[in-house]
């Protein structure tokens, strides 16, 4: 298993994530479970196996999807750094921003 490191940002995105469910939709165990996903499938990644990449996001980085969140990644020195997660519902444009 790779090791992968969650950058601040993605640790950041997360609980942005956590809070929407749990405050603005109201539901606790939805966001547990969101998030839960999210994080089991972003510690899954291996450098054996990189996934797509898409125009909004620079050569070196792939992305791989959980429901409707982007997993933003790059491999540095065999270890796998996640960027970032992004709602794909919305605008593209915004993962090249904050």
């Amino acid at each position: 298993m790779e090791q992968v490191i969650w950058s601040k940002r993605s640790v950041i995105n997360l609980r942005k994530i956590w809070n929407f469910y749990a405050l603005e939709l109201e539901t606790i165990t939805g966001a547990n479970i969101v998030v839960k996903g999210i994080k089991k499938t972003g510690d899954a990644l291996t450098i054996n196996f990189l996934h797509q990449t898409e125009k909004y996001l620079k050569p070196n980085q792939f992305r791989v999807i959980y429901k409707h969140f982007k997993i933003i990644y790059i491999v540095k020195n065999n270890k796998i750094l996640i960027l970032q997660i992004f709602d794909s519902r919305q605008k593209p444009i915004k993962i090249t921003q904050t």
